[in-house]
């Protein structure tokens, strides 16, 4: 037994690339997604850092600082992932600012600002808030929603109290206007607090308008992009708005449009509970989207990934990375962040940061060996693309994990092979065994967040539930049949059809007594559509019986496919993967003899 189950481990740590039915090796250039950029940056961030540089922005009297070095470090380490300039720069200096650069320095000679700083390290173009996508959320908008609402409330006249036409010669554009009373404790008040309310409020029509719901999150940030754009951004504020010395403009834009959005007032970085001021968050990343140039979607969307990394990002309506359910791997970014937060806390201690990832990973998702076999995968991409303590704290936490989930169902399958079981049934079983998981662990998780007694059960999974084409019945994610029975504090609620007939009812419809239920199964059905991103009850089957003498590795493949057609095979390449595992390891075999 121990040959063959070594044989097949072997090859898949030697493949883990494997693992996943996720194209893997086109996130290293960027197409897709960026979370492969975003492990490289934290990890050439880390490493300044660490050797003593300093991320402090301030307004020296110096061509150069220190910080430009850092910046070019970063944006250096995004372009070899395959990011374009700006989103290279968008990343540099978020991950910078979430570790403490602040957004600005300086008026007006030796003015820093650090999008501006990235923007240019980058070689990227200057562009406006009006340009700026919002990540995909299945549709998109634009920040000119918070634009055009701006300007249309100008020119009725509801924008600020002060009249520009009343305004006495020689007083606008000098101090006694932007740095005295009238700038500072009236108009720019009136742009942070009146001003972001009307953003986020032309944010979430075009949402709303588009059959999206609002990202709360994305609304503050392009509001305040949108507000910082036209108020003089270097202003001070009356001290009953903050202390002078840390706050200004940006700050109470930040506030302005959290406030506007919802947004709690503090926000804490899971696994190490680090607190932010939201509204400095919020005002800082605004800053930084207003000068970093134009990103692209997917670098928006990496940016809501980033904010996934917050304990309240849920409630932020932030991309995915912060469960219950596991999204596919190019959206991972959050975890990163943690990672590098923690490096830099315990002073490049990889093993305390791999305790606190490991700890994240650990509890509230509907199946955490699969979310943490997940990040293993993507730390050992980011290595091939630029190595550092950021991806190794990040194995280190998840390695015996993913060895484990290998060993388990190796010796399993050796056993159910040598007893005569079929290949195609030990898949089936496996799988089944994951979807009762998820839901024991679905009921378990959502109790907890709803507060309620809550059970979930899938119970039908078939493909195929509008269309008849041959890839749908291959691959039932597609175009999933799925039934789902909900019971909340004891009363049950049967859901038939539930993406393609109870989802549009309810939304069309308006059928708010089914809300709650749609919300408690969708990341169930989530979690299950997406079982591609870790394909490991197929492969290790199929490699045993490769190994065994049961099947030829140019079958075992496409049986192991059949088996896990209604789960694990969701979306193509599992039979290719498993194939290649299953010759692999064979050879293996045959050396170790």
């Amino acid at each position: 037994m121990e040959k063959e189950i070594l044989s097949v481990m072997s090859a898949i740590k030697a493949n883990r690339f494997y693992v996943t039915n996720d194209r893997l090796e086109a996130l290293t250039k960027g197409h897709g997604m960026l979370n492969v950029t975003v492990a490289a940056v934290a990890n050439a961030l880390v490493r300044e850092i660490l050797n003593g540089a300093s991320i402090k922005i301030d307004n020296p009297n110096f061509a150069y600082m220190p910080l430009d070095n850092v910046l070019k470090v970063g944006v250096a380490a995004a372009k070899e992932a395959g990011a374009d300039a700006v989103n290279a720069a968008l990343i540099t200096a978020v991950l910078l600012n979430l570790v403490g650069t602040k957004s600005r320095a300086g008026v007006p000679a030796g003015n820093r600002k650090l999008g501006a700083m990235a923007r240019i390290v980058a070689g990227a173009d200057r562009s406006g808030v009006s340009t700026i996508p919002t990540g995909k959320r299945n549709c998109k908008v634009s920040g000119f929603a918070a634009v055009k609402a701006l300007y249309e409330a100008m020119e009725k006249g509801e924008l600020v109290q002060v009249d520009g036409a009343d305004i006495p010669p020689f007083v606008s554009g000098s101090t006694t206007y932007g740095h005295g009373a009238l700038g500072e404790d009236y108009t720019y008040v009136d742009l942070a607090f009146n001003g972001t309310k009307i953003a986020v409020e032309g944010m979430k029509k075009a949402y709303r308008g588009v059959g999206v719901a609002p990202s709360p999150v994305m609304c503050a940030l392009l509001a305040a992009a949108a507000v910082l754009e036209i108020v003089n951004p270097d202003g001070a504020i009356d001290e009953k708005y903050g202390d002078y010395n840390r706050t200004g403009v940006g700050y109470l834009v930040g506030k302005g449009a959290a406030k506007a959005a919802g947004l709690p007032e503090k926000l804490h970085l899971r696994g190490t509970g680090k607190e932010y001021d939201t509204a400095v968050v919020i005002g800082d990343i605004g800053m930084i989207l207003k000068d970093v140039g134009s990103p692209t979607v997917v670098g928006m969307i990496c940016l809501n990934d980033i904010l996934a990394s917050f304990v309240e990002g849920p409630q932020l309506g932030a991309g995915s990375g912060a469960g219950p359910h596991n999204s596919p791997i190019g959206h991972l970014s959050s975890d990163t962040v943690i990672t590098m937060n923690a490096l830099v806390e315990n002073n490049g201690d990889i093993y305390a940061a791999a305790d606190v990832l490991k700890k994240v990973k650990s509890r509230g998702w509907l199946d955490p060996e699969v979310a943490t076999i997940c990040i293993n995968l993507i730390a050992h991409k980011g290595e091939q693309v630029r190595r550092g303590l950021v991806t190794q704290a990040m194995i280190v936490a998840t390695e015996g994990i993913f060895s484990n989930a290998v060993y388990v169902r190796a010796k399993r399958a050796y056993n159910e092979l040598k007893a005569g079981r079929k290949l195609e049934d030990i898949c089936l079983e496996l799988d089944r065994e994951r979807k009762a998981g998820v839901e024991k662990r679905a009921g378990e998780v959502l109790s907890q967040r709803f507060g309620k007694d809550i059970a979930v059960h899938i119970t039908k999974m078939e493909p195929c539930a509008r269309r008849n084409h041959p890839f749908c019945r291959r691959y039932w994610s597609f175009d999933p049949n799925i039934d789902a029975e909900v019971t909340i504090d004891g009363e049950k609620v049967v859901l038939e059809g539930f993406v393609h007939k109870v989802v549009p009812d309810v939304v069309l419809n308006k059928k708010a007594e089914l809300a709650l239920p749609v919300s408690i199964v969708t990341p169930v059905v989530g979690e299950l559509t997406c079982a591609s991103v870790c394909t490991l009850n197929a492969i290790v089957p199929a490699a045993m019986a490769t190994v065994l003498g049961v099947a030829s590795w140019e079958e075992a493949g496409k049986r192991a496919e059949k088996g896990a057609a209604t789960l694990t095979a969701g979306i193509p390449g599992l039979a290719e993967a498993a194939k290649e595992i299953s010759r692999i390891s064979l050879r293996l075999m045959n050396d170790f003899n």
